[in-house]
This record gives structure tokens, sequence and C-alpha cells, in this order.
């Protein structure tokens, strides 16, 4: 019996180390907001955006523009995303249709054989773009990620 009770021990021990030795997930964040990426993405740097990431196919850009910063540069702190979406789009002279998905927005346009996908929020105290890009040629097998990727999104305030 205590050779039983000592084996069941050692393999509960076994299992819980290795649970607890499982590799951390690699966070995609820029300040409070989170994007759930798969761990394939690694960082990038794109002067454009406060943080870039790439997966080798495709790029996501993040940049967040504060409600502080958005008022010096004529940005009212009242845009929903949609909104604040269309502001982004008049702003870098491009046209595409705006959905509401939810609490955020996503428009998507193709530009230099490029194509674009991006999604708009709002949160506490900023606005956000996130801007996904890939080769037109893979926007079939990437659109949907993409998409999914949005959905993800959240907030740690």
């Amino acid at each position: 019996m205590f050779k039983k009770l000592l084996l069941f021990s050692v393999c509960v021990s076994f299992l819980l180390f290795a649970v607890s030795c499982k590799e951390k997930e690699k966070i995609y964040s820029h300040a409070e907001l989170v994007i759930p990426l798969t761990e394939d993405f690694y960082d990038t740097n794109d002067p454009l955006f406060d943080v870039s990431y790439s997966n080798g196919e495709i790029s996501v850009a993040v940049l967040r523009i504060s409600f502080a910063a958005g008022i010096l540069n004529g940005i009212p702190e009242t845009f929903s995303p949609d909104r604040f979406a269309k502001y982004w789009l008049s702003q870098n002279e491009r046209q595409a249709e705006i959905i509401v998905r939810g609490d955020y927005a996503i428009c998507d346009y193709i530009e230099s054989g490029t194509f674009h996908l991006a999604s708009f929020f709002r949160a506490k105290n900023a606005y956000f773009v996130i801007l996904f890009a890939t080769r037109e040629a893979l926007e079939v097998k990437w659109r949907d990620k993409m998409l999914e990727f949005s959905n993800g999104v959240y907030f740690t305030d």
C-alpha cells in the first residue's frame, strides 16, 4: 500500500512539474491593448506605428492616439470607433467601406498590390488603429485570421 501511495505521489508531482514548466505564451500588446497573435509573430520596427509585428506573410502594426494628443491634432475624444475610422481614412487619403463589429470598426482596401485590413478601437483614454497587411495574393489565406485577431483584442483597463 505504501508503494502505491508513493508511486501515486511521484506521478502527481511529475504531472504538476510538467504543467508548470510549460513555456509562457508570448503577449503582443501596446499600452492597454492586447492582441492575440500566434506565437510565430516577431517584433519589427515600423517608424510610422508604435509597435509592429510580422510572421513573414502578414504584418501587424498598432497605433495609439491618446485623447490628449488627439485633441491637439483636432480629434475630439467623443468619436465612436466608426467615426474615428472615417477620420483616419480621410487623413490618410484612403477610401473604404467601414463595418461596425460590436465595439470596434473595420475596413479593408488594396493599395499597391497589398491587402490591408484596419481595425479601429476606442479605449478608456485613447483610440487605437491595428493595421494588418499582406500581399494581395495572400488575402484569401489570411483575411479570416486577421478578423479573428481583431475580434480577440482586449484592453487591460
